[in-house]
C-alpha cells in the first residue's frame, strides 16, 4: 500500500505498473470522514485532469489491493465508500437490494470528480458607476488626471518599478534555467490524435500542468494534432517528471491514458502502446510510454 502525496508522476508510474489495482481518494491527512475507493482505471482519478488540477495535490492517493484499502480505512474508523461510477452495481442488483430494503431506487448520482472537489457557479457581483462628478472627467482624458494626481503619481509609480523589478527577476530565471526547459515528442502507435501531454512532476503540485503541443513554448493550450506531436514545458524548479499521455477521444475525456517511466533527461522521444479496446463506461484503459531516444 502506498500513499501519494504532491508526486504525480510516482502516482501515475503506480496506475501503469497496477492497472488492476486500487485507489482510495482522500485528504491530504487521511480521515474516516473521506475515503472513497476507486479502480485502478476509473476516469475520475486517472485521464485528462479535472480543469487542469493534480491528483495528488489538496485529494491524495492511497493505492493497493482492495483488501488492504478497506482494512486501512476500517483503522481510521470508516469505510471506503465505492466509486459510484467504476464500482456501482448494475441497476437490476440495486432495483433488488431496494425492493428487499422497502426502499426507492437512486438513478441519479451527484457527480463529483478525482479531486473530490465540487463545481460551483462562481458569483459575480454587478458594479455601478456613480453619475455625480462625470462632467469634470469628461472634459479631460483618464490618463492625463492621474498623471496629475500626487496620489496616483505616489502609488502607481512604487508599483510600475515593482513590476519591472518581478519581470526582470523572472527573465534572469528562465535564463539561469534552461535545463528545466523540457522538450520532445510523443506517437500513438494506434494512430488515433494525441489530445492532451501532462506533465507530472516530483516537486510539487504546483509544478505539474499541460504541455504545449506544438513549436517550443513553455506552456500552453492542448490541441488535437496527429498520432505524432512534439510537445514543450517549463519546470519551474527543476527536478525528475513523468508524462501523461492522451490518445485519441478529447481534451476533456481521453480514450486511453498512457504513461511514462519517471524521466530525468530533459528532451525525450515517446512511443505509446496505446490501447484500443472499447473501454468500460467510466473506466479508461491504461498504456505505457516506452522511451526511444533522450538527451
Amino acid at each position: 500500500m502506498q500513499h501519494f502525496v504532491d508526486n504525480d508522476a510516482a502516482y501515475f508510474q503506480w496506475l501503469a505498473d497496477h492497472p488492476a489495482g486500487f485507489v482510495i481518494n482522500t485528504g491530504r491527512n487521511p480521515t474516516a470522514a473521506y475515503l472513497i475507493l476507486h479502480r485502478a482505471n476509473c476516469r475520475t482519478i486517472s485521464g485528462a485532469p479535472s480543469r487542469g488540477s493534480t491528483f495528488t495535490g489538496d485529494y491524495t492517493k492511497i493505492c493497493g489491493h482492495r483488501k488492504e484499502l478497506e482494512a486501512f480505512a476500517r483503522r481510521l474508523g470508516g469505510v471506503a465508500r465505492p466509486c459510484q461510477l467504476c464500482l456501482a452495481k448494475p441497476r437490476r442488483d440495486r432495483l433488488q437490494e431496494s425492493a428487499a430494503n422497502g426502499k426507492k431506487p437512486k438513478d441519479h448520482l451527484a457527480n463529483h470528480n478525482g479531486d473530490g472537489l465540487e463545481s460551483a457557479n462562481e458569483a459575480r457581483e454587478p458594479t455601478a458607476r456613480s453619475a455625480a462628478g462625470n462632467d469634470d472627467r469628461r472634459a479631460r482624458p483618464r490618463w492625463r488626471a492621474a498623471l496629475t494626481n500626487p496620489w496616483a503619481v505616489g502609488v502607481g509609480a512604487p508599483l510600475i518599478v515593482a513590476a519591472l523589478v518581478a519581470i526582470g527577476a523572472h527573465l534572469i530565471a528562465f535564463i539561469s534555467n534552461q535545463d528545466s526547459a523540457l522538450s520532445g515528442s510523443v506517437t500513438c502507435q494506434s494512430g488515433r490524435n494525441v489530445v492532451g501531454v501532462w506533465i507530472a512532476t516530483s516537486s510539487g503540485q504546483s509544478d505539474s500542468g499541460y504541455a504545449h503541443i506544438g513549436p517550443a513554448r513553455n506552456a500552453g493550450i492542448n490541441y488535437p494534432a496527429s498520432p505524432e506531436v512534439t510537445y514543450s514545458y517549463l519546470l519551474p524548479h527543476g527536478g525528475t517528471y513523468s508524462v501523461h499521455v492522451g490518445c485519441g477521444g478529447s481534451g476533456a475525456h481521453w480514450a486511453s491514458s498512457n504513461y511514462s517511466p519517471v524521466l530525468e533527461k530533459r528532451t525525450a522521444q515517446l512511443t505509446c502502446d496505446d490501447p484500443t479496446s472499447v473501454p468500460t463506461p467510466g473506466l479508461v484503459p491504461h498504456g505505457k510510454c516506452v522511451v526511444t531516444a533522450d538527451r
